[in-house]
């Protein structure tokens, strides 16, 4: 069991992994595969716009985060390029 609101948050990422996956399959294999997807856009959303956050992530740094997540395949570098751009510039 997850503590605090953990709970609330992983369902919410189920629920988010489930909506992005229905509406973005090209090259996603799973569902599981949207789920940790979104997790890491949340997690480097928080890292680029946190002004505590000195040392930013790169792009390299973000695709190599989401290596083997694609049911034990990775998602195309031109993809996890793109979305990391959109996040930073949001």
């Amino acid at each position: 069991s997850l503590p605090g609101e953990a709970p609330k948050i992983d369902r919410f990422l189920q629920v988010l992994g489930e909506a992005y996956y229905s509406q973005n399959q090209d090259g996603l294999l799973t569902v599981d595969c949207a789920y940790v997807l979104s997790f890491s856009m949340i997690m480097l959303s928080a890292e680029l716009h946190n002004p505590k956050i000195k040392v930013r992530m790169t792009p390299q740094q973000f695709i190599r985060n989401c290596r083997g997540i694609n049911d034990g395949a990775d998602l195309q570098q031109e993809y996890l390029r793109k979305i990391y751009e959109s996040i930073s510039e949001s």
